[in-house]
Order: C-alpha cells, then sequence, then structure tokens
C-alpha cells in the first residue's frame, strides 16, 4: 500500500477542494494586484515633470479593474498640473 491509498475518498476529495481554493485564491490575488509602489512614486514625480507622462498611464490605469484608483490619481494631479497651475503662475 502507498501513502495515497491510505487516505480515504472524502478526505481525499477535501484535500483536493482545499488545494484548488487555495489556487483560486493564488489566482484572484494575482489577478487584483495594481502598480507597485516604485512604479507609481514614478509616475507621479514624472506627471509632476511632465503633465503627459501621468495621463497616459491614468487612462490605461482607468481600464483595468486592479488599477483604477491608480489611474484616477494620476489623473487628477495631471488635470491639477494642466489647470491650477497657470493660475498659480498668474498670481505669482
Amino acid at each position: 500500500m502507498t501513502g495515497s491509498d491510505d487516505i480515504s475518498p472524502e478526505l481525499r476529495e477535501r484535500l483536493e477542494r482545499a488545494r484548488m481554493k487555495q489556487e483560486a485564491e493564488e489566482y484572484v490575488a494575482k489577478q487584483t494586484r495594481g502598480w507597485s509602489s516604485g512604479a507609481m512614486i514614478l509616475f507621479v514625480v514624472g506627471t509632476l515633470l511632465i503633465p503627459l507622462f501621468g495621463f497616459v498611464p491614468g487612462i490605461i490605469g482607468l481600464l483595468g479593474k486592479q488599477t483604477k484608483g491608480q489611474g484616477l490619481l494620476l489623473i487628477v494631479i495631471t488635470l491639477f498640473w494642466w489647470v491650477f497651475l497657470p493660475f498659480l503662475y498668474l498670481l505669482f
């Protein structure tokens, strides 16, 4: 008898379900990750230097489920830079 023959069919089924559940959770975790912190820092700094640098990834980010918030942040920073910064230059 081998080790796999020693377990009951019910236990084998429960182990298989647990393995499948774990694989599904790992898959979902991979799919729901957004951009890394380092990438976001580069996007934000790049947006402050060149607004178009944040606008394009912002649009792309809005299209993905996992990056909607990050894309929105880049769009807001870009719009702030394009709209309000000229007014600040006029004031000072």
